[in-house]
């Protein structure tokens, strides 16, 4: 298990949605006591809050939270994010870009060019705002001890196997997948000297509120393998083990957690 012994704090974006708030939860497990939790809704966050102390051993490291409601599509809000952060615990280690959205499967022709955009704007645009300003930040600091060499910190994003591959009715969402997917290579690349890895988690269909609609279930029904729905647990495991020192020799990879999706589909 991937631990974290108190070293660093860490940032999860998302952090009211069933994926982002698992990763909070798994980051606690492992000893991460420093948490900065942000989401557009405060309603979800303050949730997240509530269940994370009420897990908590008091008994260990104090566990220290801030909240910070968060637009991601916002440059201003991002930058607000990063700069409250920084102002809290001097510097950030770990990021975990959660924040996405989902709309109704549709084909090309039955998609609407807003849905279309809005898909792109939250999930593609967002990230790209929020690793922006992540780079910024690392930038800034000095290199530490971090697993078998320094390193300035670790961003993972959370993009989905449709980043990987596809299936029918999901043209929006693929398209904003890829582009997550290929954001992630690209900046690995452009600062690949600088002590900063940048990786990616492609999960298939994860337990949430969305996954409950009679057209996503439609639309998914023949194209997962059997038991084939992850549970968010299972995705926070995977995200937090390639923000943490465990994974130090990682860089550039899209992982998809997805039970054998992507051999149906590749």
């Amino acid at each position: 298990m991937s631990k974290f012994d108190g070293a660093g704090a860490a940032l999860v974006t998302g952090a009211g949605g069933s994926i982002g708030s698992a990763v909070a939860a798994a980051l606690v497990q492992r000893g991460c006591s420093k948490l900065v939790l942000a989401d557009i809704s405060t309603t979800a966050l303050e949730a997240t809050q509530k269940h994370l102390l009420a897990g908590y051993d008091s008994g260990s490291r104090p566990l220290q939270l801030l909240l910070v409601k968060t637009d991601i599509r916002l440059e201003e809000s991002v930058d607000a994010l990063l700069k409250t952060a920084v102002d809290r615990f001097g510097a950030i280690h770990y990021f975990a870009n959660c924040a996405g959205i989902m709309i109704e499967p549709a084909a090309t022709l039955d998609t609407q060019p807003q849905d279309f955009l809005t898909l792109s704007t939250v999930n593609q645009r967002g990230t790209w705002l929020s690793v922006r300003a992540e780079v910024r930040q690392l930038l800034k600091q000095e290199r530490e001890p971090f697993g078998a060499g320094s390193s300035r910190g670790s961003i993972v994003n959370v993009s989905s196997v449709q980043g990987l591959a596809t299936q029918p009715g999901m043209v929006a969402f693929a398209a904003a997948s890829h582009g997550i997917v290929g954001l992630t290579r690209s900046t690995a690349l452009d600062y690949i000297d600088s002590g900063i890895r940048f990786n990616c988690v492609c999960p298939a269909a994860t337990e949430s509120a969305f996954l409950k609609s009679p057209t996503f279930q439609e639309a998914s029904k023949d194209c997962l393998p059997a038991g084939g729905v992850n549970q968010p647990s299972e995705v926070a495991n995977a995200i937090v083990f390639l923000l943490s020192p465990d994974a130090s020799a990682i860089n550039g990879v899209s992982l998809p957690v997805d039970r054998g999706w992507t051999l149906y589909h590749h």
